[in-house]
Order: structure tokens, then sequence, then C-alpha cells
């Protein structure tokens, strides 16, 4: 993993532990993959199109299905990283949003995050879909502005079962403090678009995955912000037909 100088600048070092990739190089440069992938007759699957969100119960305040290339109204930034960190690339691939760029390739912080440009959502649900093959960790991003953001880590199942598989920070300063850990939560799958979804409304932070509960807090330390993605900068994480909803004002 990279570098010291980004470690050194976080409040709980367990925002980089020992990468949990699960794919390995071979000698010939290859790679191993992981159990769980998708194959058919040793060929690996193509990513399959997410899923559509459910109809929205309440007014819609963003949305995007990155039908189109343009990422215009978003912002690639790497908050994690040492003063003058280069962000990683994220471009839309196949009609998704995909964290495109490694971090070794790039020379970027390893901590990959975009977000919307506007900066103004304050009580709302986020609804995503996200598609994770690598085994590192995907999430989101949310009340994101120069004062700080929360961040969601999510891990996958299968990998030190003794871990928490799903944590929410603080971040402020380019420190990382956690307000929030889940150890009920089994872990992302690997290979299967699974839809995030994230509440905000005053204090109370929610998250949720495929509908079932994966932890809540209490912080009022960010009250308005961007929305977007984190993902580790190894060029695997997708995002998908996102949308920002309004829980009561914005």
């Amino acid at each position: 993993m990279k570098a010291a100088g980004a470690a050194a600048r976080l409040g709980d070092p367990l925002l980089y532990p020992p990468p949990t990739k699960l794919y390995s190089p071979t000698p010939g440069g290859g790679l191993v993959e992981p159990p769980g992938i998708p194959r058919d007759n040793g060929t690996p699957v193509p990513v399959p199109v997410a899923p559509a969100l459910p109809a929205p119960a309440s007014q819609v305040l963003y949305q995007a299905d990155f039908a189109a290339p343009d990422l215009s109204a978003w912002q690639t930034t790497a908050p994690l990283g040492s003063v003058g960190a280069t962000a990683a690339t994220w471009s839309v691939v196949n009609g998704a949003l995909m964290q495109s760029g490694t971090a070794s390739s790039e020379g970027s912080d390893d901590a990959a995050v975009i977000a919307t440009r506007d900066r103004s959502f304050t009580n709302f649900t986020m609804d995503a879909y996200y598609y994770a093959s690598s085994g590192e960790p995907v999430g989101a991003v949310f009340r994101y502005s120069n004062n700080g953001f929360y961040m969601l880590r999510l891990y996958p199942s299968g990998v030190a079962p003794q871990e928490a598989k799903a944590t929410l920070y603080r971040v402020s300063g380019g420190r990382a403090t956690q307000v929030a850990v889940s150890r009920g939560w089994s872990g992302y799958k690997l290979a299967t678009w699974q839809r995030i979804t994230v509440s905000a409304s005053g204090s109370s932070l929610a998250v949720a995955v495929d509908g079932q509960p994966v932890l809540g807090a209490a912080d009022s330390s960010f009250t308005a912000g961007a929305v977007g993605f984190y993902a580790y900068a190894d060029g695997t994480a997708r995002f998908d037909n996102v949308r920002v909803s309004a829980l009561s004002s914005r």
C-alpha cells in the first residue's frame, strides 16, 4: 500500500490495513482470481447491467445512470492522501461509473473518492448500486465539503471473518475517526451488484445494503455537502444508478 505520509495523518490506523486483495500476481504477470468470480468455460463473465432502483418515495434531488461518459457534475479527490496527493482516475465504462485508475500505475493515492460538485445536500437518502470483484473495500462518502465528510467502507465476506465488515468514519483535515462499526453484517458479495442506501437526517446516519440495515450512528459534525463514492484505487470497483432523494428539506 502507498504511503506512509498519508497513513501518518490518519486518526485511525485501521483505515490503511494490509491489503485484502483476493487477486494475486502470477510469475507471468497475470492474476490469480478469487473463488466466486463468475466464469464461463474459463473466461470471466462480463459485468452485467446494474438493476434499476425502485420508484422513489419522495422528491428526487439528483440522479445519474451514467448512460453518457460526461462526469462534469462530479469531481475526483484524494482526501486521505498527503498534501498534493494525486487523485485516482474515474471514468464511465459500459454505462457504469468505474474507478478505473490504479495507484501503482498513476502514482495516485490509494483512497479514491469521487463526489458530486453539488454540495448542498443536507437531509437525504442516497441509493446506488456497487459491484466489487477484487476484494478491496468499497463504499460511499456524504456531506462532503471543505470542512470534512463522512466515509463508509464495506469489506467482502469470507475474508478475515473476525474483522468488522462495515465502518463509518468522520474525516476532517486528512484525519479519520471511527464513528460506527458493524460486526453483524457478513460483508459484501463478490462480483454482484448490490444496492447501498445511505440516509442522513440531522445527526442520525444510517446505512443499509440490499435493504438490510448495516449500521447506524448519531453524529452532528457535518450537516451538508456532496455525496459520492469511495474505492480502493485498483481499477475494479463500479457504481451505477445513483439517486438522492429528499427526507424533509434540502
